[in-house]
Parts: C-alpha cells; structure tokens; sequence
C-alpha cells in the first residue's frame, strides 16, 4: 500500500509500435589488431566488419524517442522521479 494517495495522468495516442526482437548494432567501425593497432575489418569478424541494424531513431515530438530498431520508447531527459 501506498502511504499516501497519488494520481496519475495519462496522454494516450496512437499504439507504440511492437517491440521487434531485434538489437541494435554498436555503431563500431573500425577493427584492431592484439596489439591495438587500427586495422581494416574486412575479414576479421570482428565487430566493426558489420552492420545489420545500424542505430535509428524517431523524436516522438513529446518528451520521448523511439528506436526504430527495437521499437522501446525511451524519455528524451531525466525527470528526478525513481520508479520500480
């Protein structure tokens, strides 16, 4: 139980995309040797050599982007409020 009554408000809109199941790529592109020197990547496997879901965003315009790669909704800023 709450120790003390709170309201909570609402704006609905238009349904949030459904998540994808996909994970967006790290954005890296350049590939090192072991001895951390900048190589190309073609080839090694490493990371860097691909792209299969480059980063891409959508600003919803109201306080919230959304990933187009795996369809969350993330908040454009911190509003101090802790949540569980």
């Amino acid at each position: 139980a709450m120790a003390t009554a709170y309201t909570w408000t609402f704006t609905t809109g238009t349904a949030a995309p459904a998540a994808t199941g996909r994970m967006p790529d790290t954005n890296q592109t350049t590939c090192y040797n072991t001895s951390g020197t900048v190589i190309s990547c073609a080839g090694t496997g490493q990371d860097g050599a691909y792209t299969i879901n480059p980063p891409s965003y959508t600003d919803n315009g109201n306080g919230t982007v959304t990933d187009n790669v795996t369809g969350l909704i993330w908040q454009k800023q911190d509003d101090a409020t802790t949540r569980t």
